[in-house]
């Protein structure tokens, strides 16, 4: 089962005040929160709620409200979705920047790796055409290049009308 979250910015309490942080998000499980907005629905507070305000004795607002509060859950669902990991109590939840160092890196080289094998298959099918080399819109990443120039292949980059492009040859 998936489970679809929604950000909201994160409260940093400093005494009694809340200061709101652009840079910090916590994530909040919509299922739970689609859940807590029916419950508060059918409770009476939705009708305290409603009592302390200008649309009090006006049932068709009531309803206008609910059906806007149900509106707004259901929206959670088209909502970005994002994958946290929970850390138990005992389990550090920050990397260490060496920890951190390695994931990029890993990342790097998967990135790397990927492009490669789609060089490569270009290459075969340029080699194929009879072709000792191809042009295409777009860059290469730098440890892709640099790959390439260590099996001996030319490397040619540059911009055309403000486009990047790559040239690889195998003469």
């Amino acid at each position: 089962m998936v489970n679809h979250f929604i950000e909201v910015y994160w409260q940093l309490w400093i005494g009694d005040k809340i200061k709101m942080s652009n840079d910090c998000k916590i994530v909040v499980d919509t299922n739970e929160f689609q859940q807590k907005v029916l419950d508060y629905i059918n409770s009476d507070d939705i009708d305290k709620m409603i009592s302390n305000t200008v649309f009090a004795d006006k049932p068709e607002c009531k309803s206008a409200i609910i059906h806007g509060m149900s509106i707004a859950s259901m929206l959670t669902s088209a909502c970005e979705l994002m994958y946290v990991r929970e850390y138990k109590e005992e389990e550090k939840c920050m990397l260490s920047a060496s920890e951190a160092k390695a994931k990029t890196q890993n990342n790097i080289n998967d990135g790397v790796t990927a492009e490669l094998n789609k060089i490569n298959i270009l290459i075969e099918n340029y080699i194929m055409a009879g072709k000792f080399s191809f042009s295409k819109d777009g860059s290469l990443e730098p440890e892709t290049r640099r790959k390439l120039e260590e099996l001996g292949y030319d490397v040619k980059t540059g911009m055309q009308k403000n486009k990047s492009y790559y040239s690889i040859s195998w003469r």
